[in-house]
């Protein structure tokens, strides 16, 4: 950490810049810019599916995303981030990559505007976003209104995006915007791949992206990737499945040119019921070998009970032998007390005094006597 600044390592050796007064910058810190671990893996399994004519960042951040991944043979890099807090960290960490990135700073979403509100979140600043109910948000947020510049998709990138892209979009509940937006650039691309956030988008949205878009969800278990089918009851069951992870989803455009990008990756295809039993087969296998997984830890935690019970066994022998120990040593102590009181007895008595001459005598004719004579 340097003065207003805090430097951190990416992934992959890269410097991130934080604003070491951002609850979310010092979490980065304590997780070396990675707090949302699947996030990452899911983002790189993107990113590495084949190599992209251009890769965007929407809602960048510290710019973790951009500097964890890399996107050398990228053809063109491209972040959006409208938070001016932020923006002189995420210049810091753009500069230290060694492959361009064009920084947009603007907000995005589904039209254009040189200037509306946007809430800065002061204490977690992955929390700041555009908004039309921003006066309930500063009521229950540490929050400073400011005005922001807002464009698209389409028209920030142009005409100029290649054939192929790699998109992330994280804006805090307002993603379909920022689809929206987009809808001429996706339509100039041969292949195309969003991870999108949905944890703070409503189900019946998430699930109405299906009409344009095949969603995808991350497997934490097996690192895969899950096709969400077009029956509701059966894709809400899968959404709600403990090993699929809930912050983020992959939305490839539905047009036939575009799955070649998500069936390189193997996704499981069939019927609903059929997608459905193969991920219940799935689970049951995983929960299995999770359960075998907890029976060798109980027995090594068995192991280790009867090594902490053979410990305690010999602590107390120990402790036994070292109680014997003090009361030998108490039996001395008394043995010297009843000594000392003996020798005090003798010095204090008749005796003593009567045969002192005698000594005396005796000591002189010592000192005087040829053996004696020093």
């Amino acid at each position: 950490m340097t003065g207003d600044v805090a430097w951190i390592t990416s992934r992959i050796g890269y410097p991130i810049a934080v604003d070491p007064s951002d609850a979310r910058g010092q979490t980065l810190v304590k997780t070396d810019g990675a707090f949302n671990v699947d996030s990452h893996r899911l983002w790189e399994t993107l990113v590495g599916l084949q190599t992209w004519d251009i890769v965007v960042d929407v809602g960048c951040n510290y710019g973790e995303m951009i500097s964890s991944v890399d996107l050398s043979s990228v053809g063109r890099v491209v972040a959006f981030e409208p938070n001016s807090r932020i923006l002189p960290f995420l210049r810091r960490t753009i500069d230290e990559l060694p492959w361009a990135v064009e920084l947009v700073e603007a907000a995005v979403a589904d039209h254009e505007s040189e200037a509306e509100d946007f809430a800065d979140d002061l204490s977690w600043s992955g929390s700041s976003r555009l908004g039309d109910d921003l006066e309930a948000t500063a009521a229950s947020h540490d929050v400073a209104i400011t005005e922001v510049r807002v464009t698209t998709l389409s028209a920030a990138i142009g005409d100029s995006a290649g054939k192929s892209a790699c998109i992330k979009i994280d804006v805090e509940g307002r993603e379909q915007l920022v689809l929206d937006g987009g809808i001429a650039f996706f339509d100039r691309l041969a292949h195309a791949v969003v991870m999108i956030e949905i944890l703070h988008m409503p189900r019946e949205t998430l699930l109405g992206l299906r009409d344009r878009w095949t969603i995808h969800v991350f497997d934490r278990t097996t690192g895969g990737l899950l096709r969400l089918p077009d029956e509701d009851a059966v894709a809400e069951r899968i959404l709600d499945s403990r090993w699929i992870y809930p912050q983020d989803a992959v939305l490839v455009p539905r047009a036939e040119r575009h799955s070649a990008a998500i069936d390189a990756y193997g996704e499981p295809t069939g019927s609903d019921a059929l997608l459905l039993m193969g991920v219940l087969e799935d689970r049951t296998r995983s929960l299995s070998e999770r359960d075998a997984t907890i029976e060798r830890q109980a027995g090594a935690l068995g192991s280790r009970d009867h090594q902490l019970a053979q410990l305690r066994a010999q602590v107390e022998t120990l402790a036994a032998e070292s109680d014997r120990e003090q009361l030998e040593a108490a039996a001395v102590r008394a043995e010297l007390e009843a000594l000392r009181g003996e020798r005090a007895a003798w010095l204090g008595s008749r005796s003593y005094w009567l045969t002192r001459p005698l000594r005396a005598l005796t000591a002189t004719i010592g000192r005087v006597s040829p053996r004696g004579r020093r």
